[in-house]
């Protein structure tokens, strides 16, 4: 209970800092990672897209887009989404 309790306190602080601000990609990639960490996949897939989205470093993109391809085919079954994600890691 402690470790949710910690990871909701986090999620306030970065959607605190997002509001601060908005756009910035690595708020929303760790608010994608304590998202599953809490198990609440489809908001963890939504901001991951959404870093991918407002991201501009090509390595560190490449990472988000790996992630989301795997997330893709194992959540939604789609690999058809997954591949399109994985080609963008590349």
């Amino acid at each position: 209970h402690l470790e949710n309790q910690a990871y909701f306190k986090a999620l306030y602080y970065f959607k605190e800092s997002e509001k601060l601000h908005p756009g910035y990609p690595y708020v929303h990639t760790n608010m994608g990672y304590i998202l599953f960490k809490m198990d609440d996949l489809e908001g963890a897939y939504e901001e991951y897209r959404l870093a991918l989205e407002y991201g501009s470093d090509p390595e560190w993109l490449s990472t988000v887009a790996q992630t989301l391809g795997t997330m893709a085919y194992q959540m939604h079954d789609d690999p058809t989404e997954a591949i399109e994600y994985l080609q963008q890691s590349l």
